[in-house]
C-alpha cells in the first residue's frame, strides 16, 4: 500500500470535500484520495508543507508553487500542524489523524486556517461539519 503525501491543511479540505473543485481532473483526483482514506483509515500518509498528491492535479500549481498565494497555503499548513501538534515529514495513519482532530480544540484552528478560504466564505464548509465528518469517518 503506497503512502499518500498530504499537505497539512488538506486534512481539513479532505474531511469537507463534497465533489466540487477547480475542474474535473482535480475533483476526480481529490475524490479518489478521499475515498481511499475513508475506506481504509489505517492508510499511511506523510504530512507536508509543500505540494502533495492533491495538488498534483490542481490547475493553480505552477512550477511547484500555488499561484493563488504560496505563502498563504504554507501558513495554513503551519497553522494545522502547530494547532494539532503534528509534524511535517512524519508518517501517520489516517485514523491517528482523525483521533487527533477529535481530541483537539478545533474551532480556533479551523478559524485560523480556513476563515479566509473561499470555499468557507461561500458556505461549502464549516467547523461543525468538519467535526461531524471526522466522527463519522473515524468509526470506519
Amino acid at each position: 500500500m503506497k503512502r499518500l503525501k498530504i499537505r497539512a491543511h488538506h486534512l481539513f479540505c479532505m474531511l469537507l470535500f463534497s465533489g466540487k473543485g477547480y475542474d474535473e481532473k482535480f475533483s476526480q483526483n481529490m475524490n479518489g484520495i478521499v475515498c481511499e482514506l475513508r475506506n481504509n483509515p489505517e492508510q499511511s500518509l506523510i504530512l507536508l508543507k509543500e505540494p502533495d498528491d492533491i495538488c498534483s492535479c490542481c490547475p493553480n500549481l505552477l512550477q511547484g508553487e500555488c499561484i493563488l498565494g504560496n505563502e498563504d497555503v504554507i501558513n495554513k499548513d503551519e497553522t494545522v500542524l502547530s494547532g494539532l501538534k503534528l509534524e511535517a515529514g512524519k508518517e501517520y495513519t489516517y485514523k491517528e489523524i482523525l483521533d487527533v482532530i477529535l481530541n483537539s480544540e478545533i474551532s480556533e484552528i479551523f478559524k485560523n486556517c480556513c476563515g479566509d478560504c473561499r470555499w468557507h466564505r461561500i458556505g461549502l464548509c464549516s467547523c461543525g461539519q468538519l467535526v461531524e465528518n471526522c466522527r463519522t469517518y473515524s468509526k470506519g
